[in-house]
């Protein structure tokens, strides 16, 4: 694919520093052509796949510079007012085929968020709830749908339909405040419960893995060097026992024990610290951190994101 001049203001100078080629002399060159799979790049070279990129083609990955701004521009589009180019709206109207005997459908999408006590996120989704309308009461939330079943044949409202989805909304409004109430209590007692499960599930694992590690730290200690170094320590004191006549061979082996005695002395400090280490490793995650990280902090959060009322197409 190749991007079209002109290039829009608001993305013309990002678009230079992070696509275009430059030339010998270090001036603006043409625009690359750009793909989205990796495939592209791959040829078979004696059967066997090799990655060759392109000087005249960039392949956009998630990472790039500009699928970043990219997203940057969609999250800031959720919000009144993120975007004064491209100013949209939560509400949105259109007409499409209904279920049997509804006057209307109401899709309500929301964003869930929840945090742990260490202040991490470990729960952020969006789904949209499909309601009903019927002779003005709400009917629902309806079972689960894939969002293509939704996405087909819509035809754009007309001031009519705006007005009447507006009545609508005027009926449905607290009962679906009610219902985002209702669902961030929902979500927050699941969320609890299945924190719970995970804690002890982390809790034990951690648990066996420092005890695994602790017992490889006793382990070196007493079948490695020290054990060792202890057995050639009991052999110089018993030869300097027998009290060898001469006195040079005396003064080696006082000087081979001494020698040994603080390598011993400095191999057992190390292998103290690693345990004290350990042992103060273990109770800040058991005692802090785990209980901390599976517990939620305060309550799940359920925030209206975005409503969209549907009308029957024949009647608008």
């Amino acid at each position: 694919m190749r991007l079209r001049y002109p290039l829009p203001p608001h993305w013309e100078s990002l678009i230079h520093e992070t696509l275009c080629l430059t030339t010998e002399d270090g001036r603006l060159g043409p625009l690359p052509q750009i793909v989205f799979d990796p495939q592209h790049f791959i040829e078979v070279v004696q059967d066997r796949p090799v990655f060759r990129p392109s000087k005249d083609t960039v392949l956009l990955h998630l990472g790039h510079p500009l699928f970043r701004h990219a997203i940057a521009r969609f999250a800031r589009l959720r919000f009144p007012g993120g975007d004064e180019l491209h100013p949209v709206s939560r509400w949105t109207c259109r007409t499409s085929a209904l279920p049997p005997g509804m006057d209307a459908m109401v899709l309500l999408t929301v964003e869930e968020m929840a945090v742990n006590d260490l202040r991490e996120p470990f729960h952020h989704w969006v789904r949209t709830h499909a309601f009903g309308v019927k002779n003005g009461e709400l009917v629902g939330p309806l079972p689960y749908s894939p969002p293509n079943e939704y996405s087909g044949q819509l035809s754009p409202a007309s001031e009519i339909a705006v007005r009447r989805a507006k009545e609508i909304w005027l009926d449905i409004d607290t009962e679906l405040r009610t219902f985002t109430k209702k669902e961030a209590e929902s979500l927050t007692t699941t969320l609890q419960r299945v924190l719970a499960l995970a804690g002890k599930d982390a809790l034990k694992d951690e648990k066996e893995r420092f005890a695994h590690r602790l017992k490889e730290v006793h382990r070196a200690m007493s079948e490695t060097s020290i054990a060792k170094l202890e057995k050639e320590r009991d052999q110089v004191l018993l030869e300097m026992m027998q009290r060898s006549l001469i006195a040079e061979r005396e003064r080696e082996q006082e000087v081979r024990l001494r020698d040994l005695q603080e390598e011993l002395e400095l191999r057992t400090r190390h292998y103290q610290e690693l345990l004290d280490s350990l042992q103060l490793e273990q109770n800040r995650v058991l005692e802090q951190v785990l209980p901390r990280r599976y517990e939620l902090r305060n309550q799940a959060q359920v925030f209206p994101v975005a409503v969209e009322i549907r009308l029957q197409r024949e009647a608008c």
